[in-house]
């Protein structure tokens, strides 16, 4: 709600021109709650809204939460090179790696040309390492001192660069240069200022190597259970840290991901072409089992035969559709995509979804049908009518339901596959029924289907 309003305050100030206020607005509202409503923002207001805000470091807080491709390529599309150089230069040197990843290489060389020089090789050294691996995650801001060194040089360090970031551990090398140890930021002032570093440092800390894949960066987070830890090359060089936030992120992209492909999560720029991979998939496969029972009744009256082999499609198939819009729904509320307030949204979207998958599968199922029963067009109408309105009711069910229990809770047994796939299969059973006693009754179902 608050990224809702947040926005419909942006574009009214905008509007209305009292865009001044915003600079005061972007200073007191967390950045990424700012960051958020550039996601849903056009390019156009977007340039507006970095026009009103003069200080680059309210600026660098906003764009460094930036998280996706999208949002950035189109922050960095509207502002002038020039500023975005001055902004990147005030941010961590792995957000601004991120962030300078997202761009077309073309862009991001122009852009690295015009960054301090030392600014400039930090990112170009970040870069070179795989997004997916320890390097392309890691922080090169950190504090290293050596074996030799006291806690009084530790805690001078600490005051010379305190206001850099939040340090969480001060790092020992030996004379050979190699990571040897590590000593927890709040451990110092437990000693004299003259006690040597090697004395109280943990001389067995864990370490990550720099190409090692992301995925098991968090493992060794989540079995060590530690907040931070030192990235190192070959020969045990200190390179870089990652942070417990940094694996955060990346946890979460890790989880989402494939829900986000597979439901088709607003995440992705296309939710219809997402989903429509999965349903395929579940079409062919389901209609598998209906050719299995289609050569298993071949004793019996063809237009049952018709019916019973594609009852199947008729009910399981919205079914799965309905849990992937609840999946697809469910999610972008976690994520922040998704406010209360755009429960109308999305019954358009689904809508639109629905519409284009019963048209597609239904027009699928009715030549496949003609090609194999011959020209009883009256039967095949009334499958693929019950298919089409079936495919619809459930891509609207699925996006409806975590709307009405998001507003009472946040568990997730009402989207729950057991529960959103039977409540489903129960309202095309219904919606079969009512069809077909409605087509009955005007004489257009075959009487041999009275049974059903």
């Amino acid at each position: 709600m608050k990224t809702s309003i947040l926005q419909k305050t942006i574009l009214k100030l905008l509007k209305t021109g009292h865009a001044r206020n915003i600079h005061t607005l972007a200073d007191r509202v967390h950045p990424a709650d700012m960051a958020a409503t550039l996601e849903v923002l056009d390019p156009e207001s977007i340039k507006l809204l970095f026009d009103q805000i003069s200080d680059n470091k309210i600026v660098a807080r906003i764009i460094a939460t930036i998280k996706d491709k999208e949002t950035a390529s189109k922050t960095f599309g509207v502002l002038k090179r020039e500023r975005i150089c001055e902004i990147l230069n005030l941010i961590n040197p792995d957000d601004s790696a991120d962030l300078v990843g997202f761009l077309p290489s073309k862009d991001a060389s122009a852009i690295l040309k015009l960054l301090k020089k030392e600014t400039s090789i930090v990112l170009n050294g970040l870069l070179k390492y795989a997004p997916n691996t320890a390097g392309g995650i890691m922080n090169t801001k950190y504090i290293i001192l050596d074996k030799k060194d006291a806690v009084i040089d530790a805690v001078r360090e600490l005051k010379a660069n305190g206001h850099t970031g939040p340090y969480i551990n001060i790092y020992i090398k030996n004379q050979k240069q190699e990571l040897c140890g590590i000593i927890p930021v709040s451990n110092l002032f437990s000693y004299p200022s003259d006690t040597p570093l090697s004395k109280i440092m943990d001389d067995n800390p864990v370490l990550v190597k720099v190409n090692l894949h992301q995925s098991k960066v968090i493992n060794i987070f989540n079995r060590y259970g530690i907040i931070e830890t030192a990235v190192v090359d070959k020969d045990k060089k200190m390179l870089g840290i990652i942070t417990s936030d940094d694996i955060a992120t990346r946890t979460e992209k890790e989880a989402s991901k494939d829900v986000q492909e597979i439901s088709g999560s607003l995440s992705v720029k296309n939710p219809l072409k997402a989903r429509f991979l999965m349903a395929t998939i579940s079409f062919i496969l389901i209609s598998i089992s209906s050719y299995v029972i289609l050569n298993n009744l071949r004793f019996l009256n063809t237009q049952l035969i018709e019916l019973l082999c594609v009852f199947p499609l008729l009910i399981i198939l919205p079914a799965l559709l309905a849990f992937q819009s609840s999946s697809s729904t469910s999610r972008d509320f976690d994520i922040g995509l998704l406010e209360t307030s755009s429960f109308f949204s999305i019954i358009k979207l689904e809508f639109k979804i629905g519409l284009a998958m019963g048209l597609f599968f239904s027009a699928m199922l009715g030549t496949v049908l003609f090609l194999y029963f011959g020209n009883t067009i009256k039967d095949h109408a009334v499958i693929v009518v019950c298919f089409f309105v079936n495919i619809v009711a459930s891509c609207i069910f699925g996006g409806i339901i975590p709307f009405i229990f998001r507003k009472k809770n946040h568990s997730y047994i009402a989207v729950s596959a057991p529960v959103i796939i039977s409540i489903s299969a129960i309202i095309s059973a219904s919606i079969y029924l009512a069809l077909s006693i409605y087509l009955l009754s005007i004489d257009i179902i075959p009487n041999s289907w009275k049974i059903f």
